[in-house]
């Protein structure tokens, strides 16, 4: 045995000594040519945005191209030839499953969503989102119907009062999305105003949006500097928390010569006439004028300037019909996501994204944690969402706070980059990505809000 192994041994080793011998320059450069061709790919994968047979399955191509360039592509729901899509082409009870609908407006989400829970035309059971707050470990779940109730109660309140623009200065919460489809179904125009600014800043926010409705956190601005600071407001309603409602809050301001009219929200609801409480949303008439959607963004420097921005309710929906319809099919929103917007509504972005999810049944969980740099730790602890969508701010603190030391946690974040850099998304399932740190629950998805 040791004869035939030490005989095998020098017959390999004459092999590669013959080769040896005739080894020269020239098949040095022909070997460093073939490790060439075979260790580029490997190293620098670069590839298109998008494979081309995905391509042609997933989207369509322009017919005309620029010269040089590829071809332009779109979603095969909006071939070339014909029109984007402008709305959620919402369909009136009983028209034919291909008729073409409208377009819509804020008032048919909310619509939609009353439709959970009951059937379609062809009898299939539609899903029923939850909308649920977060307050730290404690997660409530909020009924539709009571929301309807208070949509229908604040819309009226504020349609009384004669106001005409209703500013809201809340946290993220269900009495910030529930104000809007009130003024939306009462032909008002919502304010949405940045949260937690100095008393001084919003004051002259109020008075820059010409707002003279507001709806306010109680306790969080002076009720006399704002009578005082703020003569165009009419009409104000405190959102009271639980833990304090046994206070009385229905205080007028001394000396205001605008005759302010101070209301508290639970009150209002309570209080209520059950044909008003009960009663059906407004229907849509012919010809009304709807309100806008008025957004503030102010900088970080309170002394900026801060910047208004008008939308009109086909703005809105345009965009939400946007972020329904561009991702691709897999990626799309479904009812048994959970969303969890950790960024404020007054973004146009997150308010979007919270009414697509809204229209599409999909969970919804609102917590107060939301703005830049958010403690994602905190704002998860309750639940495990399938959908977040963050400010950058958050993410580099994040990014910041999960530092990768392991060697093999380091290669998958260099795998994934070579990846996402070649325009594919990395599987959240494969060998490496196991080593990535588990910052958030596993089915998580992070969405920036840096969107143009």
């Amino acid at each position: 045995m040791a004869q035939s192994t030490q005989a095998l041994l020098e017959s390999l080793d004459l092999k590669i000594a013959e080769v040896l011998s005739d080894w020269g320059v020239v098949t040095t450069l022909l070997a460093l040519v073939i490790l060439a061709f075979v260790a580029y790919p490997i190293l620098y994968p670069d590839e298109p945005d998008t494979h081309p047979l995905l391509l042609a399955r997933q989207s369509s191509a322009a017919p005309v191209r620029n010269k040089n360039e590829s071809a332009a592509y779109r979603s095969p729901e909006v071939p070339y030839g014909y029109p984007l899509k402008t709305g959620l082409n919402v369909k009136d009870p009983g028209a034919p499953r291909w008729a073409s609908g409208k377009d819509g407006d804020v008032r048919d989400i909310w619509r939609e969503v009353q439709r959970g829970g009951s059937q379609d035309a062809d009898g299939k059971t539609i899903s029923s989102g939850s909308i649920m707050t977060v307050l730290g470990k404690e997660v409530v779940e909020h009924n539709i119907a009571d929301i309807t109730k208070e949509i229908n109660v604040l819309g009226k309140h504020f349609a009384d009062s004669g106001a005409k623009r209703v500013a809201i200065y809340l946290p993220n919460s269900v009495e910030y999305l529930t104000t809007i489809f009130a003024c939306a179904f009462n032909g008002l125009s919502p304010v949405l105003l940045p949260y937690n600014l100095p008393h001084q800043k919003a004051f002259e926010l109020i008075n820059a949006t010409s707002a003279d409705a507001l709806v306010c956190e109680a306790g969080n601005l002076p009720l006399e500097d704002l009578a005082k600071q703020c003569s165009n407001l009419r009409l104000l309603t405190w959102v009271v928390e639980k833990t304090s409602r046994h206070v009385d809050w229905n205080g007028s301001p001394t000396n205001s010569k605008n005759n302010l009219n101070v209301s508290v929200w639970h009150e209002l609801v309570e209080s209520a006439p059950s044909s008003i409480a009960t009663a059906p949303l407004p229907a849509n008439q012919a010809g009304e004028q709807l309100g806008n959607i008025i957004t503030v963004w102010q900088p970080a420097d309170p002394q900026s300037k801060p910047e208004i921005t008008t939308f009109t309710h086909a703005n809105l929906i345009s965009a939400v019909a946007a972020l329904i319809t561009a991702l691709p099919l897999r990626q799309r929103i479904v009812p048994s996501d959970l969303l969890l917007p950790a960024d404020s509504f007054t973004n146009s972005y997150i308010l979007c994204h919270t009414l697509a999810a809204l229209y599409l049944h999909a969970n919804l969980a609102i917590t107060s944690v939301a703005g830049p740099g958010v403690d994602f730790h905190l704002a998860t602890r309750s639940i495990a969402p399938t959908i977040i969508l963050a400010s950058p701010e958050t993410l580099i603190i994040l990014h910041a706070q999960t530092p990768i030391v392991s060697p093999l946690a380091q290669l998958a974040k260099l795998a994934h980059t070579q990846t996402m850099e070649a325009g594919r998304l990395p599987s959240p399932h494969n060998l490496l990505s196991r080593f990535l740190p588990p910052v958030l629950p596993p089915s998580s998805s992070l969405e920036s809000t840096n969107q143009p």
